[in-house]
């Protein structure tokens, strides 16, 4: 948006006081630039959760040295966008799709996004199954699930099996909203506590946000007990 500032100059003369209204117009400052690209193209669904890259990291607090794995991740492209504002992070992508989800296409979307993805990032794809995700056990300091959790068709199997993937303290994130297509199953945030508490984790932050037009929108983060 253009920054619109007005100033009054008024001009003397002999025969009378004129006031000109002139117009100054900033076009596409800093922060209108980086508002308008900060969409899905560069940083995947994710986007639809957060305002902006400042609002994405106080809320994921991503540090150097972590590993973050993303369970359901499809193509990447939300790891891909971290990588944009993270560095020295061991990403993990992690889903059932091996066609969507492969070396060739990760490649091509990083090279296209963040090429070679800077700041000693790295992105590991792992393909699971639908009721484990074949992680390294133990390992992960975050979890993170991006309109993913409402997927499960193996909801106990998989809750148990990312539980056992983080380490102790670690943190499990939930990032939901109102799914159209027919067949799902949509969780409330309260539905989703009631599933996720009773497995090994506390609930420690929830937002309920109005934001891009979503209904039911809803962002967790639960610790590893």
């Amino acid at each position: 948006n253009s920054i619109f500032r007005v100033y009054m100059v008024k001009i003397n003369s002999k025969f009378s006081k004129v006031y000109f209204l002139l117009f100054a117009i900033l076009i596409h400052s800093f922060c209108s630039y980086s508002q308008s690209n900060f969409s899905p193209k560069t940083y995947g669904n994710v986007s639809n959760y957060f305002t902006d890259t400042t609002d994405m990291q106080n809320f994921f607090k991503f540090k150097s040295g972590q590993t973050v794995a993303e369970v359901g991740t499809y193509d990447a492209q939300n790891l891909i966008g971290f990588s944009t504002f993270t560095d020295h992070i061991n990403y993990y992508a992690q889903d059932i799709n091996a066609s969507q989800l492969n070396d060739k296409k990760l490649l091509k979307r990083v090279n296209k996004t963040n090429p070679g993805l800077g700041n000693g990032n790295t992105i590991q794809v792992v393909i699971g199954k639908l009721d484990e995700t074949l992680l390294p056990d133990n390992y992960f300091d975050k979890i993170i699930l991006v309109s993913t959790f409402h997927e499960f068709t193996e909801m106990e199997a998989m809750i148990t099996d990312i539980h056992s993937k983080l380490r102790t303290a670690g943190k499990l994130y939930i990032l939901e909203t109102t799914c159209l297509s027919p067949g799902h199953i949509n969780y409330s945030a309260e539905e989703a506590k009631g599933i996720i508490e009773p497995n090994g984790f506390k609930m420690i932050r929830q937002d309920e946000r109005e934001l891009n037009e979503s209904d039911g929108l809803y962002r967790q983060i639960y610790i590893k007990k």
